[in-house]
């Protein structure tokens, strides 16, 4: 695991976070 995050993986990573809120109840984000 790097422990170097780039600000594209930090994106990719809450916007992932985001939809899986989404998908799983869309009130709880």
């Amino acid at each position: 695991m790097n422990l170097i995050i780039d600000d594209e993986d930090l994106l990719l990573q809450s916007r992932k976070g985001y939809f899986i809120r989404l998908l799983n109840g869309g009130d709880n984000i």
